[in-house]
Protein backbone atom coordinates (compact mmCIF):
# COMPACT_ATOMS: atom_id res chain seq x y z
CA UNK A 1 0.00 0.00 0.00
CA UNK A 2 1.23 3.10 -0.98
CA UNK A 3 2.21 5.47 2.25
CA UNK A 4 -0.10 7.79 3.77
CA UNK A 5 0.49 11.33 3.12
CA UNK A 6 1.42 13.36 6.41
CA UNK A 7 -1.60 14.99 8.07
CA UNK A 8 -0.90 19.06 7.95
CA UNK A 9 -2.33 18.63 11.30
CA UNK A 10 0.36 16.66 12.89
CA UNK A 11 2.54 18.35 10.74
CA UNK A 12 2.12 21.84 12.21
CA UNK A 13 2.04 20.28 16.10
CA UNK A 14 5.30 19.18 15.44
CA UNK A 15 6.69 22.23 14.50
CA UNK A 16 4.92 23.66 17.10
CA UNK A 17 6.77 21.80 19.71
CA UNK A 18 9.91 22.58 18.00
CA UNK A 19 9.30 26.12 18.72
CA UNK A 20 8.65 25.02 22.16
CA UNK A 21 11.92 23.16 22.17
CA UNK A 22 13.72 25.90 20.48
CA UNK A 23 12.74 29.31 21.39
CA UNK A 24 15.30 31.36 20.32
CA UNK A 25 15.74 29.74 17.06
CA UNK A 26 13.79 32.15 15.09
CA UNK A 27 15.46 31.50 11.92
CA UNK A 28 14.79 27.87 12.35
CA UNK A 29 10.80 28.08 12.95
CA UNK A 30 10.75 30.68 10.05
CA UNK A 31 11.49 27.96 7.67
CA UNK A 32 9.68 25.06 9.24
CA UNK A 33 6.55 27.07 8.80
CA UNK A 34 7.22 28.82 5.28
CA UNK A 35 8.03 24.67 4.56
CA UNK A 36 4.78 24.31 5.70
CA UNK A 37 2.92 26.98 4.00
CA UNK A 38 4.66 25.41 0.53
CA UNK A 39 4.29 21.81 1.37
CA UNK A 40 0.49 22.34 2.09
CA UNK A 41 -0.82 25.21 -0.35
CA UNK A 42 -4.56 24.72 0.27
CA UNK A 43 -5.14 28.60 1.51
CA UNK A 44 -8.69 27.78 3.26
CA UNK A 45 -7.39 25.48 6.20
CA UNK A 46 -7.41 26.68 9.23
CA UNK A 47 -3.68 25.12 9.54
CA UNK A 48 -2.29 27.34 6.58
CA UNK A 49 -3.89 30.59 8.18
CA UNK A 50 -2.06 30.05 11.71
CA UNK A 51 1.85 29.07 9.72
CA UNK A 52 1.15 32.50 7.98
CA UNK A 53 0.40 34.45 10.93
CA UNK A 54 3.76 32.52 12.44
CA UNK A 55 5.98 33.25 9.31
CA UNK A 56 4.75 36.97 9.53
CA UNK A 57 5.68 37.37 13.10
CA UNK A 58 9.21 35.65 12.77
CA UNK A 59 9.68 37.35 10.04
CA UNK A 60 9.28 40.40 11.62
CA UNK A 61 11.51 39.31 14.84
CA UNK A 62 13.83 38.43 12.15
CA UNK A 63 14.08 41.46 10.31
CA UNK A 64 14.18 43.62 13.97
CA UNK A 65 16.99 41.56 14.99
CA UNK A 66 18.80 42.82 11.78
CA UNK A 67 17.84 46.26 12.53
CA UNK A 68 19.33 46.74 15.95
CA UNK A 69 22.84 44.96 14.70
CA UNK A 70 23.32 47.17 11.95
CA UNK A 71 21.35 50.35 11.09
CA UNK A 72 20.98 49.12 7.81
CA UNK A 73 18.50 47.94 4.54
CA UNK A 74 16.32 45.05 5.78
CA UNK A 75 16.32 43.59 2.26
CA UNK A 76 19.71 42.34 3.29
CA UNK A 77 17.34 39.21 4.87
CA UNK A 78 16.39 38.57 1.57
CA UNK A 79 19.32 36.61 0.77
CA UNK A 80 18.17 34.32 3.79
CA UNK A 81 14.84 33.42 2.07
CA UNK A 82 14.69 29.87 2.05
CA UNK A 83 13.95 28.41 -1.12
CA UNK A 84 10.55 27.40 0.15
CA UNK A 85 9.33 30.89 0.44
CA UNK A 86 10.38 31.85 -2.62
CA UNK A 87 8.12 28.77 -3.97
CA UNK A 88 5.69 30.15 -1.99
CA UNK A 89 6.04 34.01 -3.51
CA UNK A 90 5.84 32.30 -7.00
CA UNK A 91 2.32 30.65 -6.10
CA UNK A 92 1.00 33.38 -4.61
CA UNK A 93 1.98 35.67 -7.84
CA UNK A 94 -0.02 33.68 -9.96
CA UNK A 95 -2.89 34.12 -7.60
CA UNK A 96 -2.11 38.25 -8.32
CA UNK A 97 -3.50 37.60 -12.09
CA UNK A 98 -6.84 35.61 -10.80
CA UNK A 99 -10.08 37.42 -12.73
CA UNK A 100 -11.58 37.31 -8.62
CA UNK A 101 -10.79 40.52 -7.13
CA UNK A 102 -11.21 38.89 -3.45
CA UNK A 103 -8.49 36.59 -4.61
CA UNK A 104 -6.00 39.01 -6.05
CA UNK A 105 -6.92 41.22 -2.65
CA UNK A 106 -5.92 37.79 -0.30
CA UNK A 107 -2.68 36.58 -2.69
CA UNK A 108 -1.37 40.62 -1.91
CA UNK A 109 -2.20 40.05 2.35
CA UNK A 110 0.03 36.87 2.16
CA UNK A 111 2.89 38.57 -0.14
CA UNK A 112 2.89 41.10 2.49
CA UNK A 113 3.09 38.96 5.63
CA UNK A 114 5.80 36.51 3.80
CA UNK A 115 7.85 40.26 3.78
CA UNK A 116 10.45 38.56 1.08
CA UNK A 117 11.39 41.51 -1.03
CA UNK A 118 11.43 38.85 -4.22
CA UNK A 119 7.56 39.84 -4.82
CA UNK A 120 8.33 43.48 -5.54
CA UNK A 121 8.04 42.81 -9.47
CA UNK A 122 4.92 41.09 -9.17
CA UNK A 123 2.97 43.16 -6.67
CA UNK A 124 4.09 46.73 -8.68
CA UNK A 125 3.35 44.84 -11.81
CA UNK A 126 -0.83 44.18 -10.48
CA UNK A 127 -0.81 47.23 -8.81
CA UNK A 128 -0.67 49.28 -11.64
CA UNK A 129 -3.22 47.51 -13.42
CA UNK A 130 -5.29 46.97 -10.79
CA UNK A 131 -9.33 48.57 -10.62
CA UNK A 132 -10.53 47.48 -7.89
CA UNK A 133 -10.16 49.94 -4.87
CA UNK A 134 -10.42 46.34 -1.91
CA UNK A 135 -7.39 44.39 -3.88
CA UNK A 136 -5.73 48.05 -4.90
CA UNK A 137 -5.36 48.66 -1.39
CA UNK A 138 -3.84 45.33 -0.39
CA UNK A 139 -1.10 45.30 -2.75
CA UNK A 140 0.04 49.16 -1.75
CA UNK A 141 0.05 47.94 1.85
CA UNK A 142 1.79 44.73 1.22
CA UNK A 143 4.74 46.54 -1.05
CA UNK A 144 4.64 49.22 1.99
CA UNK A 145 5.14 46.37 4.61
CA UNK A 146 8.06 44.58 2.63
CA UNK A 147 9.55 47.77 1.87
CA UNK A 148 13.57 47.55 1.40
CA UNK A 149 16.20 49.09 -1.51
CA UNK A 150 14.81 46.45 -3.90
CA UNK A 151 11.15 47.55 -3.64
CA UNK A 152 12.22 51.25 -3.92
CA UNK A 153 14.39 50.30 -7.19
CA UNK A 154 11.86 48.96 -8.65
CA UNK A 155 9.45 52.08 -7.45
CA UNK A 156 12.54 54.11 -8.84
CA UNK A 157 11.65 52.97 -12.45
CA UNK A 158 8.79 54.93 -12.56
CA UNK A 159 9.16 57.80 -14.67
CA UNK A 160 7.73 61.69 -13.30
CA UNK A 161 5.50 62.17 -16.21
CA UNK A 162 4.03 58.69 -15.99
CA UNK A 163 0.32 58.45 -15.82
CA UNK A 164 1.20 56.00 -12.89
CA UNK A 165 3.77 57.98 -10.94
CA UNK A 166 0.82 59.36 -8.47
CA UNK A 167 0.37 56.23 -7.54
CA UNK A 168 3.96 55.16 -7.12
CA UNK A 169 4.50 58.36 -4.63
CA UNK A 170 1.83 57.72 -2.66
CA UNK A 171 3.14 54.28 -1.82
CA UNK A 172 6.65 55.55 -1.37
CA UNK A 173 5.01 58.16 1.31
CA UNK A 174 3.19 55.32 3.04
CA UNK A 175 6.54 53.83 3.39
CA UNK A 176 8.39 56.92 4.91
CA UNK A 177 5.02 57.11 7.08
CA UNK A 178 5.67 53.92 8.58
CA UNK A 179 8.97 55.01 9.63
CA UNK A 180 12.39 53.14 10.62
CA UNK A 181 15.07 52.17 7.86
CA UNK A 182 12.33 51.77 5.20
CA UNK A 183 11.25 55.22 5.91
CA UNK A 184 15.05 56.66 4.97
CA UNK A 185 14.85 54.29 1.88
CA UNK A 186 11.62 55.43 0.87
CA UNK A 187 12.38 59.02 1.54
CA UNK A 188 15.45 58.93 -0.91
CA UNK A 189 12.75 56.88 -3.84
CA UNK A 190 10.11 59.53 -2.88
CA UNK A 191 11.83 62.58 -3.22
CA UNK A 192 14.20 62.30 -6.75
CA UNK A 193 10.05 61.03 -8.16
CA UNK A 194 8.38 64.29 -6.81
CA UNK A 195 11.11 66.74 -7.91
CA UNK A 196 10.23 66.30 -11.71
CA UNK A 197 6.44 66.37 -10.64
CA UNK A 198 4.30 69.16 -10.36
CA UNK A 199 4.29 71.92 -7.28
CA UNK A 200 1.54 70.13 -5.84
CA UNK A 201 3.50 66.99 -5.34
CA UNK A 202 6.50 68.25 -4.30
CA UNK A 203 5.02 70.10 -1.44
CA UNK A 204 2.99 66.87 -0.19
CA UNK A 205 6.20 65.29 0.07
CA UNK A 206 8.50 67.82 1.29
CA UNK A 207 5.72 67.59 4.22
CA UNK A 208 5.43 63.78 4.39
CA UNK A 209 9.52 64.04 5.07
CA UNK A 210 9.52 66.84 6.98
CA UNK A 211 6.91 64.62 9.48
CA UNK A 212 9.12 61.87 9.37
CA UNK A 213 12.19 63.38 10.97
CA UNK A 214 15.96 62.31 11.07
CA UNK A 215 14.37 59.59 8.49
CA UNK A 216 13.12 61.71 6.12
CA UNK A 217 16.40 64.47 6.17
CA UNK A 218 18.20 62.99 3.32
CA UNK A 219 15.27 63.03 1.32
CA UNK A 220 14.39 66.36 2.07
CA UNK A 221 17.90 67.65 1.66
CA UNK A 222 17.50 66.97 -2.72
CA UNK A 223 13.89 68.06 -2.74
CA UNK A 224 14.42 71.90 -0.66
CA UNK A 225 15.53 73.09 -3.82
CA UNK A 226 12.03 72.92 -5.24
CA UNK A 227 9.60 73.99 -2.87
CA UNK A 228 7.81 77.25 -2.22
CA UNK A 229 10.17 79.73 -0.80
CA UNK A 230 8.31 80.66 2.21
CA UNK A 231 8.86 77.02 3.34
CA UNK A 232 12.71 76.51 2.66
CA UNK A 233 13.81 78.26 5.36
CA UNK A 234 12.22 76.11 7.94
CA UNK A 235 12.98 72.94 6.12
CA UNK A 236 16.65 73.96 6.30
CA UNK A 237 16.97 74.58 9.57
CA UNK A 238 15.20 71.03 10.25
CA UNK A 239 17.63 69.36 8.07
CA UNK A 240 20.89 71.01 10.90
CA UNK A 241 19.51 69.57 13.64
CA UNK A 242 18.03 66.35 12.31
CA UNK A 243 21.85 65.50 12.66
CA UNK A 244 22.42 63.35 9.25
CA UNK A 245 25.33 65.16 8.03
CA UNK A 246 24.99 63.41 4.46
CA UNK A 247 22.03 66.38 3.68
CA UNK A 248 24.99 69.18 3.46
CA UNK A 249 26.20 68.38 0.26
CA UNK A 250 22.32 69.71 -0.45
CA UNK A 251 22.35 72.46 1.98
CA UNK A 252 25.52 73.56 0.31
CA UNK A 253 23.58 74.66 -2.89
CA UNK A 254 22.74 77.79 -0.65
CA UNK A 255 25.62 79.12 0.11
CA UNK A 256 26.44 81.77 -2.92
CA UNK A 257 28.20 85.05 -2.81
CA UNK A 258 26.17 88.12 -2.04
CA UNK A 259 22.45 86.79 -1.52
CA UNK A 260 19.25 88.76 -1.95
CA UNK A 261 15.75 88.92 -0.91
CA UNK A 262 14.71 85.39 0.01
CA UNK A 263 18.14 83.61 -1.26
CA UNK A 264 20.15 85.61 1.82
CA UNK A 265 17.45 84.33 4.49
CA UNK A 266 18.20 80.56 2.59
CA UNK A 267 21.84 81.11 2.74
CA UNK A 268 22.24 82.51 6.55
CA UNK A 269 19.97 79.24 7.25
CA UNK A 270 22.47 76.88 5.18
CA UNK A 271 25.37 78.15 7.23
CA UNK A 272 23.58 77.79 10.67
CA UNK A 273 22.43 74.01 9.47
CA UNK A 274 25.95 73.10 8.24
CA UNK A 275 27.67 74.64 11.22
CA UNK A 276 25.50 72.86 13.78
CA UNK A 277 26.48 69.57 11.65
CA UNK A 278 30.39 70.28 12.62
CA UNK A 279 32.81 67.97 11.29
CA UNK A 280 31.38 64.47 10.03
CA UNK A 281 29.60 67.02 7.25
CA UNK A 282 33.16 67.98 5.82
CA UNK A 283 33.23 64.73 3.38
CA UNK A 284 30.20 65.86 1.90
CA UNK A 285 30.91 69.43 1.31
CA UNK A 286 34.23 69.11 0.00
CA UNK A 287 32.67 67.86 -3.56
CA UNK A 288 30.91 71.25 -3.61
CA UNK A 289 34.17 72.96 -4.70
CA UNK A 290 33.64 71.98 -7.91
CA UNK A 291 30.61 74.37 -8.13
CA UNK A 292 31.39 77.47 -9.20
CA UNK A 293 28.76 79.44 -7.62
CA UNK A 294 28.99 77.69 -3.81
CA UNK A 295 32.83 77.90 -3.99
CA UNK A 296 33.45 80.61 -1.95
CA UNK A 297 30.90 79.83 1.11
CA UNK A 298 31.56 76.20 0.99
CA UNK A 299 35.22 76.82 1.56
CA UNK A 300 34.93 79.46 4.42
CA UNK A 301 32.65 76.81 6.00
CA UNK A 302 35.17 73.75 5.66
CA UNK A 303 37.79 76.27 7.20
CA UNK A 304 35.73 77.15 10.16
CA UNK A 305 34.67 73.58 10.86
CA UNK A 306 37.71 72.31 10.66
CA UNK A 307 40.43 74.75 11.72
CA UNK A 308 42.87 74.04 8.63
CA UNK A 309 44.38 76.78 6.12
CA UNK A 310 44.89 74.87 2.74
CA UNK A 311 46.55 76.51 -0.33
CA UNK A 312 43.71 77.29 -1.98
CA UNK A 313 39.89 76.53 -2.52
CA UNK A 314 40.44 73.80 -4.99
CA UNK A 315 38.47 70.32 -4.30
CA UNK A 316 41.63 68.55 -4.86
CA UNK A 317 43.40 70.14 -2.33
CA UNK A 318 40.77 69.54 0.72
CA UNK A 319 40.49 65.84 -0.50
CA UNK A 320 44.26 65.79 0.01
CA UNK A 321 44.00 67.24 3.38
CA UNK A 322 40.69 65.34 4.49
CA UNK A 323 42.53 62.02 3.73
CA UNK A 324 45.78 63.13 5.54
CA UNK A 325 43.54 64.21 8.43
CA UNK A 326 40.53 61.82 8.30
CA UNK A 327 41.30 59.42 11.39
CA UNK A 328 41.70 63.14 13.69
CA UNK A 329 38.73 64.30 12.41
CA UNK A 330 36.29 61.62 12.12
CA UNK A 331 37.30 59.71 14.73
CA UNK A 332 37.82 56.39 12.86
Amino acid sequence: APPKPPDPADVLAGIRDYEKAHPGDVPGAHERYSRFLAEFPDRSTAEYGEALKRVEELDGRLKDVYRKARDDDPDALADADPAEVLKLVDQLAGDLLSAEPNVRARAARFLGSLGSGKAADALLAALLAESDSEAFEAMKDALARIGGRRVCARLAKVKPDSEKSGVVLDLLLLMVKKGGVNARIAGEAAAALAAGMNEAARAETAEALLAAGPAGALGLSGLVESCPVERKPAYIEHLGNAGDPRVAGNLARFLVVNPQGARRTQHQAAVKAITSLGKPAVRYLIPVLDEKENQVWTAELLRQITGAKPKDDKRKTWEKWFRENRRALEGR
